[in-house]
């Protein structure tokens, strides 16, 4: 009898032993389920800033590419070069024609204009802060060397990416262009200090600004950043 008695209690300790055993896995398994569940991100739809971005402002404005290559592919490949070389500067021009050629060659002018006022700019602030007065000789000095940047950087605009759209002006349609130009400062630096020499000798300022001139006219002109 006592040895019934300890097989019924022996039998009783392993059932119990057994469903400890299945309650704990299925609770182990349970946490690690748990902890290993990721929710993920959703991703933004609002991108506004690198090629997306300025891809999605054109294309909202209704502008077009020439060729074969995309928007991104343009804006990407223009990004690339800039990052590549601090040497080269990004210039805007936008004009507005009847024919395409047209509207370039405007284009084109327009950013020889930014830059060139970009780069008075910043001979027209060390002049201020140099000296108390900014005079007519200033005034004048700044004139002939805007005039004549402007003119002689037309050659170093290298075109990088152009978008174009159809539009109407005064009832006629025409064609409206955004171009983005690269220069390169290390050879636009030239330009800039023949300017401001043959400027210099012309307004006969040479005594009064030839030599604070000289560090001004040495500093990268960056228009779409300014």
């Amino acid at each position: 009898m006592k040895q019934s008695l300890l097989f019924v209690a022996m039998a009783t300790l392993a059932v119990c032993s057994c469903g400890a055993s299945r309650t704990a896995t299925q609770t182990t398994t349970q946490t690690t389920t748990t902890t290993t569940t990721t929710v993920q991100p959703v991703p933004s739809k609002g991108v506004s800033s690198g090629p997306e971005g300025k891809v999605r402002e054109w294309q909202a404005d209704g502008y077009k590419i020439d060729g074969t290559r995309t928007m991104y592919d343009k804006l990407v490949a223009h990004y690339a070069k800039l990052d590549a070389n601090d040497s080269l500067v990004e210039v805007e021009g936008t004009a507005t024609g009847t024919e395409k050629a047209d509207a370039r060659m405007y284009c084109l002018n327009d950013a020889a204009i930014s830059y060139a006022s970009a780069a008075k700019s910043i001979i027209e602030g060390g002049i201020s802060r140099q000296f108390s007065n900014f005079t007519e000789s200033g005034i004048k000095l700044m004139g002939a060397y805007t005039q004549k940047v402007q003119s002689a950087i037309v050659p170093f605009l290298k075109e990088s990416v152009a978008v174009y759209r159809d539009a109407t002006k005064n009832g006629k349609p025409v064609i409206e262009y955004d171009i983005y130009y690269i220069v390169d400062e290390n050879s636009a630096a030239k330009v800039r200090k023949d300017a401001i020499d043959q400027a210099l000798r012309e307004t006969a300022t040479e005594q009064i600004f030839g030599t604070a001139v000289d560090e001004w006219v040495k500093q990268f002109v960056r228009p779409t950043e300014q």
